[in-house]
């Protein structure tokens, strides 16, 4: 009877796999990798065979036993960019991209803490735009937007105990990020903003179907020396629009590679 339980469970496996391998919606989810994944499926669920019954798979610094989900913090109209416009979005059509994947480590143990997402969409594009028309002046924009997630299973110095409170250098790149509000004030379930906007029928026009352009693994201190390098030359400059996190980021670690 055991054996031909195991039998039968083995079957069931080979059956289950066999579909999988024959399945175009899974082999391009995973082309896309694990960021687009997570991304993707908290808007839309995937089958339940494509992960094990999960939801989406873990990434770096998830505690696989406990649930963990994107924020959404910023999001900003750029207007006639020539990276965005020709390279990544060249119009309404096209679908959105997945622009850059920061790995945030800390110092003591080089564990990850924080994951930052930055991609961009057209405004214009069917599913996102306001009415059935699109707006002439939109045509020239590309809406950059951000997300970010605290991971689940950040530890202490012994590497046992889990740190419920973040760090001072934490709570400060936090601060940047969330351009100084608290977390339920500026944080969206979307990057379209509200709950149940990205279905079917728009998070290709949203999310796109490659994994980020760009990866890049940072340690907080150097992530914050960033930011504060940037605002400060906001400052001499005397710019005055508002510093924008996400922009530097695609300036330090996007732009500056493929312009």
């Amino acid at each position: 009877a055991v054996a031909a339980a195991a039998a039968a469970t083995a079957v069931s496996d080979n059956n289950k796999k066999s579909k999988l391998d024959n399945d175009p919606g899974y082999h391009h989810a995973l082309a896309a990798g694990t960021v687009w994944q997570t991304l993707v499926g908290e808007q839309i669920r995937f089958p339940k065979t494509w992960f094990g019954g999960a939801r989406t798979p873990h990434l770096l610094g998830d505690d696989i036993h406990k649930e963990n989900s994107w924020s959404y913090v910023a999001s900003a109209s750029v207007r006639s960019d020539r990276f965005l416009n020709r390279l990544c979005i060249k119009n309404r059509t096209k679908p959105g991209k997945l622009l850059l994947h920061v790995v945030v480590r800390d110092e003591i143990n080089f564990v990850v803490t924080r994951h930052i997402v930055i991609g961009a969409y057209h405004p214009n594009a069917r599913g996102i735009r306001q009415g059935d028309r699109p707006i002439p002046a939109d045509e020239s924009a590309r809406t950059v937007w951000m997300a970010f997630r605290r991971c689940s299973n950040l530890q202490g110095e012994d590497g046992e105990s889990y740190l419920a409170e973040p760090t001072q250098i934490q709570d400060r790149i936090d601060t940047v990020l969330l351009q100084g509000a608290s977390f339920e004030e500026k944080a969206k379930p979307s990057p379209l903003g509200g709950k149940h906007t990205i279905d079917n029928t728009n998070i290709r026009a949203v999310y796109g179907d490659d994994a980020p352009m760009e990866t890049v693994f940072v340690l907080e201190q150097e992530l914050y020396q960033i930011f504060s390098d940037a605002a400060d030359e906001q400052a001499v400059q005397n710019m005055k629009s508002k510093f924008s996190a996400a922009i530097t980021l695609l300036e330090q670690f996007v732009y500056s590679r493929r312009r």
